[in-house]
């Protein structure tokens, strides 16, 4: 019987649209770099008022010892993934970031905010603008020469925006860290990433600064990560009763650079992740 007259396997179709593999493959590469995974947690969402699941939530402890105070500082780093099997091609455009001043403002805010239950020094708040960058020059946000602020993606038969597998994507990392990290009774001392890994690569291109039309694969401008800049809006709550419509909550606002990162580069993510703690940890109290 010719190809084109056999019925799909229903099976087969149902493996290929889950997205299923993509997720274990990353878990995979995850649990191999040392990381702890738990695969698919849920967490409440009070804006649609139900739980949602985040693909994973890695972690892995960190300690280190305080020269001359025979002290240990631990706490664990973070990451909240969403795995996302990209269907229609998808563009960002990518904008100068480090070439005026207020940005390094923004970083600094950004950075002050990854942690929970440990702090950064208190000279880090108030050092001059100028400084900051020879500060975190180890850090992949400042190491970064342009960053995403815009995009847009094929699928225009989406009828809610909130469909859009990038926005949905970096929202519910976005989404379920901030859960995890203010709402969960079980939320730990550490360092709070939200991160996208994407697949294929073939499908993203990048429009740079003061380009139209001159789009070119990551590589092609010689990145292996992009940063997604997202300044989100969410609910703070107070309070602790059942009835989520009881709670009281004020609207919070948090600058926040997602990493998206191609699964064929995620060793080398985790990698400069586990970098950045060897400096991070000294700017620690």
């Amino acid at each position: 019987m010719p190809e084109f007259y056999k019925e799909k396997d229903p099976f087969r179709e149902l493996i290929k649209k889950s997205g299923h593999n993509l997720h274990l493959e990353v878990a995979k590469i995850l649990e191999s770099k040392g990381w702890q995974v738990e695969l698919s947690p849920y967490y409440y969402d009070e804006v649609i008022e139900r739980p949602r699941e985040i693909d994973i939530v890695a972690s892995k402890e960190k300690s280190h010892g305080v020269v001359g105070s025979g002290e240990t500082k631990r706490y664990k780093i973070f990451l909240f993934i969403e795995c996302k099997y990209l269907n229609k091609e998808v563009v960002f455009w990518e904008v100068v970031f480090w070439i005026a001043k207020p940005n390094f403002e923004k970083i600094r805010r950004a950075i002050l905010k990854i942690p929970k239950g440990v702090n950064f020094s208190e000279d880090l708040k108030i050092a001059p603008l100028e400084k900051l960058k020879g500060i975190f020059s180890f850090h992949r946000y400042f190491k970064a020469p342009f960053i995403a602020k815009l995009y847009a993606t094929n699928e225009k038969d989406r009828k809610d925006p909130r469909e859009d597998p990038i926005f949905s994507s970096f929202t519910n990392a976005i989404h379920s860290l901030i859960s995890f990290r203010d709402e969960s009774d079980i939320s730990e001392a550490g360092i709070y990433y939200p991160v996208v890994v994407y697949e294929p690569g073939e499908r993203v291109r990048i429009l740079l600064p003061g380009e139209t039309e001159n789009y070119k694969k990551l590589t092609e401008i010689g990145q292996d990560i992009l940063l997604l800049e997202v300044n989100y809006l969410y609910k703070c709550f107070t309070g602790n009763y059942p009835d989520f419509s009881r709670r009281s909550y004020t609207i919070q606002r948090q600058l926040f650079f997602v990493d998206f990162v191609e699964k064929n580069n995620l060793n080398r993510f985790l990698d400069e992740l586990e970098d950045e703690d060897n400096n991070i940890y000294k700017l620690l109290i």
